[in-house]
């Protein structure tokens, strides 16, 4: 069978590229010159049993790596072979680096002509592969005859290909009456293989067939998705809560959204129209309307929900809304409205909770004093964040941090001291655990030089303590090794699970088609289930 590249194809030609490899192979004990008969005669599995068995002596061996590569691409294996020249380049073994990407080129030209008949797509995306390997060899060794001419006929068949297929593409983008969003992903399609056709530099009828190719379907995309996306902007059902959502009814602005971001799409394919500049503005507005009427739905139902928890959660949800409403439309009237009405309730029951809770501190023990002095004062700045320009919130939160500090120094004075009785070494641990995050607290809201020397003395402390633990065999939770049945050195160690990711060759290039990794556009439909070309 005749090939259009050199070399990797005839079997004299294959045969020769083991025999260069014989002074190489010493630590494997092969009979080169057996093998190159053997291969020869097209007994390829005789070939791949002697390798593979010595290949199992010397693993890592690159040049019996390459030459089985090179026997599996005789065996019409090529993904196998591509397999094994991918480690053989991992291995970064220089005097094999132009034969691997020469065979590698090769290999890829074979899987998509083998590909072509029935996936033409496949076979675009293989001999993309294949000119990249071409183009690294060539980068080193620009006298390459044989990979210069591989590509030159390589790319011819690609542009040919890329042609054809866009052009099929292209028709099928302009079928009617078949709906708009049905026609993108092949306009989107075409749209790109055109472009690609033209990065190849193609001459003549072919490089104005692309050129014009390009922008047709630029053209027709652009409309398809303003046209889809103004249909999805005026979507105004009300669709069921999501599982993380209020049990209430609210628009689908999920839809509404999807509808905005195509016709960002068909905008920054075609700035210049000013039709869907217009269509898009519409579209913004439409998602302001729908992200404010969902904030106002949750801000309307709060007062019906009986845990403060939920109601700060459902309020926020509503607040975040109103900001996504306005990133859309900065000047959006309802949705500025319904911010101030939800940050308004917001502080009223922050403020209403750090009431509550400073009031319960007045008597409780001192522990539980400075936990729920903490956590007023939390609301107490959280509710003056929400309303500044209310003079009482700011005040509340002053008197409660200066009873924290009161709190939490004396609770610090307490927890230093040892008690009276015996103290287990558990005992002190915890104890001294709790002064230091006591005096901790207390130094990040009133710093000095007091509290730090104390900070670090129970340091040192705990330290000590949690020393004479360990010499004890326990750990702070109270078990000693063997406990629980089994001893601490024989336990696994907690953690996510191991990988063997260190074992993947993760910098060799992709075998596989990779969909959707042009992911320069906003919408789904713009990136869903198209090849990496």
């Amino acid at each position: 069978m005749s090939s259009p590249l050199h070399l990797g194809w005839k079997m004299a030609r294959l045969v020769g590229v083991v025999a260069m490899l014989v002074g190489f192979c010493s630590r494997a004990a092969v009979d080169v010159p057996a093998l190159q008969q053997s291969l020869s005669q097209g007994r390829t599995t005789e070939v791949r049993d002697v390798l593979d068995r010595a290949l199992a002596r010397d693993p890592e061996n690159p040049h019996l790596l390459y030459n089985r590569a090179v026997t599996a691409y005789a065996e019409g294996r090529f993904e196998e072979a591509l397999l094994d020249l991918d480690l053989v380049e991992n291995a970064r073994s220089k005097p094999l680096v132009s034969k691997v990407r020469f065979q590698k080129g090769n290999a890829d030209f074979r899987l998509g002509l083998n590909a072509s008949t029935n996936d033409l797509d496949a076979a675009i995306s293989r001999w993309k592969q294949s000119i990249a390997s071409y183009d690294a060899l060539l980068k080193e060794n620009p006298k390459h005859a044989d990979a210069q001419a591989n590509r030159d006929k390589v790319r011819k068949l690609l542009i040919d290909t890329l042609l054809k297929r866009a052009q099929e593409n292209l028709q099928k983008g302009q079928e009617q009456p078949k709906p708009a969003e049905r026609r993108i992903p092949e306009l989107r399609a075409a749209m790109d293989q055109f472009h690609d056709a033209n990065e190849m530099k193609p001459e003549g009828a072919q490089a104005q067939e692309a050129k014009d190719g390009e922008e047709k379907a630029k053209d027709l995309l652009a409309q398809a998705l303003a046209e889809e996306g103004t249909r999805k902007t005026l979507a105004n059902n009300m669709v069921i809560p999501g599982p993380n959502e209020p049990m209430v009814m609210r628009p689908d602005t999920a839809q509404v959204k999807e509808g905005v971001n195509m016709l960002e799409d068909a905008n920054s394919l075609k700035p210049e129209d000013k039709n869907i500049a217009k269509q898009l503005d519409d579209g913004r507005q439409r998602l302001a309307d729908a992200l404010a009427q969902q904030a106002n739905i949750y801000k309307n139902i709060e007062p019906m929900i009986p845990r403060v928890d939920d109601k700060l959660g459902i309020l926020r949800m509503g607040l975040e809304l109103t900001e996504k409403a306005l990133e859309q439309k900065p000047d959006h009237a309802m949705a500025k409205q319904v911010q101030e009405e939800i940050k308004q309730r917001l502080a009223q029951i922050h403020e209403q909770q750090g009431d509550q809770l400073s009031q319960q501190a007045e008597q409780a023990q001192l522990e539980q004093q400075a936990a729920e002095l903490s956590e007023a004062l939390d609301h107490f700045q959280q509710a003056t964040g929400l309303q500044p320009q209310q003079p009482q919130l700011p005040q509340k939160a002053k008197q409660t941090q200066q009873k924290l500090e009161q709190a939490l120094e004396q609770l610090g004075d307490k927890l230093m001291q040892k008690p009276g009785e015996q103290e287990s070494p558990e005992g002190e641990v915890s104890r001294l655990e709790g002064a230091e995050q006591a005096l901790t607290e207390l130094q990040g809201l009133k710093p000095s030089e007091k509290t730090g020397k104390k900070a670090q003395q129970v340091g040192k402390e705990l330290g000590e303590a949690r020393q004479k633990l360990a010499q004890r065999g326990k750990k702070p939770g109270g078990k000693e090794d063997g406990e629980d049945g089994q001893s601490q050195a024989g336990k696994k160690p907690k953690g996510p699970p191991q990988n063997n990711l260190q074992a993947m060759p993760m910098d060799a290039p992709p075998r596989l088609d990779t969909p959707g990794v042009k992911g320069q556009y906003q919408s789904p439909a713009m990136n869903r289930n198209l090849r990496d070309y």
